[in-house]
């Protein structure tokens, strides 16, 4: 499940990193950069979900 997470994360947050990318370069006035902080977080987030399921898969491993 974190795997799911991690990559529907990490998705998102391209999708927006090229969005902000485009309303900055197309639209300077709407722009802030307070708006990237939420791919970041979405970013770490999706780090985080992948470190945690290679985490669990070493640990299966030595278990068996």
């Amino acid at each position: 499940m974190k795997l799911i997470a991690g990559t529907i994360s990490l998705c998102f947050a391209f999708c927006l990193f090229i969005f902000l990318s485009l309303l900055k370069n197309f639209s300077s006035g709407a722009y802030t950069v307070d708006y990237q902080a939420f791919p970041v977080i979405l970013t770490l987030l999706s780090i985080i979900c992948f470190g945690l399921e290679i985490k669990g898969k070493s640990a299966n491993k030595k278990e068996q």
